[in-house]
């Protein structure tokens, strides 16, 4: 058994033809990882200033048993 799962992981034909091609991957490129980063910090910002605007209160809101059932 040991012998047929260390061939089906290691010796499978899909796994002995694989060859790294950036055009076929393309969330590993560079560019990709600085766009969600950049996307990623622009929706926090823009989420936290609306939230700001739309929330004016002097204490903070009572989330009740969110993180406790988190």
């Amino acid at each position: 058994m040991i012998a047929g799962v260390t061939n089906y992981l290691s010796q499978h034909p899909s796994i002995v033809a694989f060859r790294w091609s950036h055009t076929q991957s393309w969330g590993s490129t560079w560019s990709f990882l600085v766009t969600s980063i950049a996307f990623y910090l622009i929706v926090s910002v823009m989420t936290h200033l609306f939230l700001c605007l739309l929330v004016r209160r002097g204490k903070p809101v009572s989330l009740g048993p969110i993180p406790a059932l988190h």
